[in-house]
């Protein structure tokens, strides 16, 4: 604090070097520094942890919707299963093609 009290009292002298007479260039421009350098480090910080932090959201997005996706994909394919599993002949399109397909009992017992 008496650095400061020596500046104020040297430049009420109006003297040119108040800040090197009264030590300011060796105590409080050094904290000014650190105090400068750690709001820097602080802000790239944050920079960087929103820009981590937007990527992983857009990753969780993109898996959302493929797993949405995939689940209206496996629910047609069940449907499709159960048609063709389910007895007699049933028609089912395939690439605009007319197939038909269905379950037989072949009368033929496992264990």
């Amino acid at each position: 604090m008496n650095t400061l009290i020596n500046y104020r009292h040297y430049r009420s002298l109006q003297l040119r070097n108040a800040h090197i007479l009264a030590g300011l260039d060796k105590v409080v421009l050094p904290a000014l520094r650190g105090a400068l350098l750690a709001s820097i480090l602080l802000l790239a910080y944050g920079v960087v942890s929103h820009t981590v932090e937007a990527g992983q959201t857009s990753a969780d997005n993109r898996a959302a919707a493929k797993v949405v996706g995939q689940a209206g994909y496996i629910k047609s394919l069940e449907t499709t299963l159960a048609r063709c599993l389910s007895g007699g002949d049933n028609p089912i399109s395939i690439g605009g093609e007319i197939w038909f397909c269905g379950a037989t009992n072949s009368g033929i017992k496992t264990k």
